[in-house]
């Protein structure tokens, strides 16, 4: 049956009637709002003008302050354990202006993580690996006493990474391995993107096998992590409070310790504090745990008659016929008692560097001046008999006596002022006389005619 137009329709004797909601004396927020028509308080207009945050953005803003609380302090963490793996992992990042440094800790270093930004070399006229990581890779392999775990192929650029095709992503990885094989023929890098990715990097570099370093593996080592000095109350001298896993064999309180750069000290006591990145954690022992935080237990106090000694070089006792090397004064004394002066006769117009060739066998030797009060007699005899060579020949005025003190042999003029002919010849006669000094009863067969041509008369 169709409602004809015009006819409302018309509440029955059976409407429902609802019970009015009882506000109490203050007024519902509908008749306010009604009768405010539109306007809107001093206290609403203020709260948007002071960026105040209702109860859900009060709440999500906590969780991102906790967030960034949290990764902040892994961050700063260079120590940390994985449950999952049962391991402990130690992370340094050195400073990349001195090259030094990053040598220095590479000789700690167990396994090396080297990392290359995706984003890096996709476009034209970018170097994948530039002048400084080059220098970096060639000094560590130079020195390779660790484990070389690869390269990370790491998405810091993401947006500029994802701009480019899967195909153009697959190309540029394939061209990272190209040149990660030239320096680690066995290794293949690795995505580091997502969290999945870190765990696998994680997984590898603790099974991975480790290069056994003989001098490492014989001796203690700590990574100092936490550095306290604590002065002492009189004079300049303190304690030194290094903190950090030791490693290698095991360390006794009574050795001597080196630290790089300062020299060996001696050790106080060796205590062991609160492990803060337990291996085996349990949540059932969070009141121990905050027990254990304060108290630190001692392992070892020195011996003073164990303990090894700063003395590097041993104290001779000359009652005991320790001999020691001699000073600088007993070496003086020594030479100005054995001084011997050399004479040597050179012909005239030989220069410095031909007088220095003549052998030791033709010099005269002649004894200190403070040695001539004491043999005033050898003296006079020493006259007389140069006063009868003078007189037997006269041959001697071509030769000049020149001391060892005065011809220095100048190797400069070498090359400038060497007749190598005459020298040649200077030489073999130089020999031949020597042989016939050594051997006069013996003679040379010639080169021009044969022995028994030579020899028929004897």
């Amino acid at each position: 049956m169709a409602v004809e137009k015009g006819i409302a329709h018309r509440p029955g004797p059976f409407k429902q009637s609802n019970k009015n909601h009882k506000h109490g004396r203050h007024r519902s927020k509908g008749s306010i709002n009604i009768s405010a028509k539109g306007k809107i308080s001093v206290k609403t207009l203020s709260k948007r003008n002071k960026r105040e945050l209702n109860k859900d953005q009060r709440r999500h803003q906590a969780v991102q302050i906790r967030q960034n609380k949290r990764d902040e302090i892994l961050a700063k963490k260079e120590v940390f354990s994985v449950p999952r793996f049962k391991q402990r992992f130690s992370f340094v990042t050195p400073k990349t202006d001195n090259e030094l440094a990053v040598l220095d800790h590479l000789k700690v270093s167990d396994t090396v993580l080297y990392l290359i930004s995706a984003a890096t070399g996709i476009e034209d006229n970018e170097l994948l690996i530039d002048k400084w990581g080059h220098n970096i890779l060639t000094s560590s392999f130079a020195q390779i006493i660790f484990d070389l775990t690869g390269f990370a192929n790491t998405h810091c650029d993401s947006n500029r990474f994802r701009k480019y095709s899967s195909q153009k992503r697959h190309e540029f990885k394939q061209q990272i391995q190209k040149l990660v094989n030239k320096w680690l023929p066995e290794e293949k890098i690795m995505v580091l993107d997502k969290n999945s990715d870190a765990v696998n990097i994680l997984r590898k570099i603790g099974n991975q096998k480790r290069k056994s370093v003989l001098y490492r593996d014989r001796r203690p080592h700590l990574l100092g992590e936490e550095i306290e000095y604590v002065p002492e109350t009189e004079g300049t001298l303190g304690t030194l409070k290094i903190t950090g896993y030791l490693r290698g064999v095991a360390l006794s309180v009574n050795q001597l310790v080196h630290i790089p750069g300062l020299g060996d000290f001696q050790m106080l006591q060796i205590d062991a504090p609160y492990d803060p990145n337990k291996i085996d954690k349990n949540k059932n022992t969070n009141t121990a745990e905050s027990s254990e935080q304060t108290t630190v237990r001692i392992l070892e106090i020195v011996d003073p008659a164990k303990q090894e000694s700063l003395d590097s070089e041993n104290i001779p006792d000359p009652m005991d016929a320790e001999q020691t090397w001699p000073t600088n004064e007993e070496i003086e004394t020594a030479e100005k008692e054995q001084k011997l002066k050399k004479v040597k006769k050179i012909p005239k117009g030989w220069s410095d560097y031909q007088a220095a060739w003549i052998p030791d066998d033709d010099a005269e030797f002649q004894l200190d001046e403070s040695a001539s009060d004491e043999q005033g007699s050898d003296n006079e005899y020493m006259d007389a008999v140069s006063e009868e060579k003078s007189e037997i020949s006269e041959d001697d005025n071509d030769f000049e006596s020149v001391t060892e003190s005065e011809v220095p042999v100048n190797d400069e003029r070498y090359d400038k002022e060497m007749d190598f002919y005459s020298e040649k010849q200077a030489l073999e006669k130089m020999k031949a006389a020597k042989v016939d000094r050594q051997f006069p009863d013996e003679v040379d067969t010639p080169m021009d005619q044969p022995a028994r041509v030579r020899f028929q008369k004897i």
